[in-house]
C-alpha cells in the first residue's frame, strides 16, 4: 500500500502545499523576526498547518466527517495565509510577482480542497 505522502502527492494537493510552505520558509527568513505574533511566524505557522491538516484528513479518510473537517481546517488556513501574503506585499516584504504566484498557488490548493470536500466518498479508504 502506498504511503500517505505518496497518495497525497498523487492528488497533487499535498505536494503543492509542501512546495508552497518551503517557498514561504525561504522567503520569510528574510523578514523581520518580530516576536511570536510577527508576520514571519504567522506565515510559517499557517503554511505548515495546511500540510498537517491535509495529512490528517488523508489519515482519517475512512471517517467522512473527520476527513471533511480536516479539509475545512486546511481551507481556512489557506485563506488566512493569503491574507498574510497580501500583508507581506503591502508592507514591502514580498515583491508583487512572488506574492501573486503564492496567492495563485493557494487559490489552486483551495480549489482542490473544495473538490475533495464535495466528493469525500471518492477518497474513502478501501
Amino acid at each position: 500500500m502506498p504511503s500517505i505522502v505518496d497518495l497525497l502527492t498523487a492528488q497533487n494537493i499535498y505536494s503543492m502545499a509542501i512546495e508552497a510552505a518551503l517557498k514561504i520558509f525561504e522567503l520569510s527568513n528574510k523578514f523581520s523576526h518580530d516576536g511570536p505574533d510577527g508576520l514571519h511566524t504567522q506565515l510559517l505557522q499557517f503554511s505548515s498547518s495546511i500540510c498537517e491538516n491535509l495529512s490528517q484528513a488523508w489519515q482519517n479518510r475512512s471517517n467522512e466527517q473527520v476527513f471533511v473537517d480536516k479539509l475545512n481546517d486546511a481551507a481556512i488556513d489557506a485563506g488566512e495565509i493569503q491574507s498574510k501574503i497580501d500583508l507581506a506585499l503591502k508592507s514591502g516584504s514580498l515583491e508583487v510577482n512572488v506574492a501573486t504566484k503564492l496567492n495563485n498557488t493557494y487559490e489552486n490548493i483551495l480549489d482542490k480542497i473544495a473538490t475533495m470536500m464535495n466528493n469525500p466518498q471518492q477518497f474513502k479508504e478501501k
